[in-house]
């Protein structure tokens, strides 16, 4: 399964205003497996705490709180328009990024913006 930013957004965004169930396991276009996956990606990359929790039929990530990372994550990504900005230049080189690089090129182009 491949990484999906905009999913790491929606989620974290959620997670912050607390909309955010514990048991949300459907968000949106995303079907259940993405959104699990991607609840453990936000855990592993330190964007959030969280637990593990997985039964016989059923496995999942209970998102808890953003961490300090995972706030600069959503402060930088809040902006649609800022958002939009950072994927138009993630698809000119080809559409893949890692995390820490999404988080640095939304603070560039709020700087930029800001004239710093």
């Amino acid at each position: 399964m491949k990484r999906d930013m905009a999913l790491i957004r929606e989620i974290l965004l959620q997670l912050e205003s607390g909309k955010l169930s514990r048991d949300s396991i459907s968000i949106g276009e995303w079907d259940t497996e993405e959104v699990i996956y991607h609840k453990y990606l936000i855990m592993d990359a330190g964007l959030a705490t969280g637990m593990h929790s997985n039964t016989l039929s059923d496995e999942d990530y209970h998102l808890n709180r953003l961490t300090n990372k995972g706030h600069d994550f959503v402060d930088a990504a809040r902006s649609k328009t800022i958002w939009k900005t950072a994927q138009d230049k993630v698809l000119q080189i080809g559409g893949a990024i890692t995390i820490e690089t999404m988080i640095n090129l939304l603070k560039k182009i709020i700087n930029d913006q800001l004239g710093l």
